[in-house]
């Protein structure tokens, strides 16, 4: 699906060679969680602040709704996303769904 989708593409554009992209998924008490690491630039402090503001990019080309729709859609859902990031080391993005 779309939240995915944007999730595993922001990976591919933050590895700049040898990347390495996993994805995990397992349940963790009353979730279902779904982890996507990648071995990219990382985040620096500010951006992790603003990642999911509508019109915020770090991307010449990039209009900042991605993660903004992403973050919506997610709360639209009551599900839970959060980021870990150090720079030049790599990003972890957690994505929570409460079990049903």
């Amino acid at each position: 699906n779309r939240i995915f989708q944007n999730l595993i593409k922001n990976s591919i554009q933050a590895i700049i060679e040898n990347g390495v992209i996993n994805i995990n998924t397992f349940a963790e008490g009353e979730f279902f969680v779904v982890e996507i690491s990648d071995n990219g630039i990382g985040m620096d402090e500010f951006t992790l602040k603003n990642l999911f503001e509508p019109n915020f990019s770090t991307k010449s080309s990039g209009m900042g709704l991605g993660l903004a729709i992403t973050k919506k859609s997610l709360d639209d859902m009551k599900a839970e996303i959060e980021y870990e990031s150090i720079q030049n080391t790599g990003t972890k993005v957690i994505v929570r769904f409460k079990k049903i």
